[in-house]
């Protein structure tokens, strides 16, 4: 009963033209897919035919640049190891600050050596007039 209100509905319709665009433009794919992969081969034979002299002389440079970053790794390798050995700020400002106090004991002791210096030359000098006279 189905194929008879089909038929009765209208006429067909082909899909034979839809069909045939679509394996014209697949095939227009694959030839250029084609073509782009045959321009990829020789593309690369360019490259790998490079002068040996430019191949070296890049080799040269990219030594060079390993050889340099390798040098300036080590040098802050050390300039770390050296930062870390270093005291922390406060130990040195504990350090600093019992320094300043060891120097202001230092001038009292120095002001009273000064004095008692000064007072040994006036009895000295005293002592030398009475003898004198």
């Amino acid at each position: 009963m189905s194929s008879r209100l089909r038929s009765q509905s209208g006429p067909k319709t082909s899909f034979f033209a839809f069909q045939d665009i679509i394996t014209c433009v697949t095939g227009v794919l694959i030839l250029i897919t084609l073509i782009l992969a045959s321009h990829l081969e020789v593309n690369t034979d360019t490259v790998t035919q490079q002068a040996p002299e430019e191949q070296q002389r890049r080799l040269a440079e990219l030594l060079a640049d390993q050889t340099r970053l390798e040098l300036e790794s080590s040098n802050l390798r050390e300039a770390i190891t050296i930062a870390q050995a270093q005291p922390d700020a406060g130990k040195l400002q504990e350090d600093l600050a019992a320094l300043k106090v060891q120097v202001a004991d230092e001038k009292q002791r120095l002001e009273a050596l000064k004095e008692q210096t000064a007072s040994r030359r006036q009895a000295l000098c005293a002592n030398a007039t009475r003898r004198s006279v």
